[in-house]
């Protein structure tokens, strides 16, 4: 019973962290903690910032779901910039 009623207060959590790196990474940092407990994860972020993370243990990979999420066109800015990091610094705002 101790088992089940365990099982049941595991969570499927959804990570969404703004696009810099100083909110992503600590994201992940979290998502890998919350994994170890046993929680499932959805991280949602751009491609291009999917591919930067590091990799998930194998044994908990299974918790976790990457989920590519494409920004649609933003006028006054370029097409291939998915996070602040990649910002020409001519558009960072001060």
């Amino acid at each position: 019973m101790d088992e089940m009623k365990k099982e049941h207060q595991k969570l499927h959590i959804a990570v969404f962290p703004w696009l810099a790196f100083g909110h992503f990474l600590p994201f992940f940092h979290l998502s890998n903690h919350l994994v170890q407990m046993g929680h499932r994860i959805s991280f949602l972020s751009t491609p291009k910032n999917l591919c930067r993370l590091s990799q998930i243990a194998p044994n908990l990979s299974s918790l976790v779901t990457m989920v590519p999420l494409p920004l649609p066109p933003v006028h006054g800015l370029p097409d291939s910039v998915e996070s602040t990091s990649e910002l020409p610094f001519h558009l960072v705002p001060i």
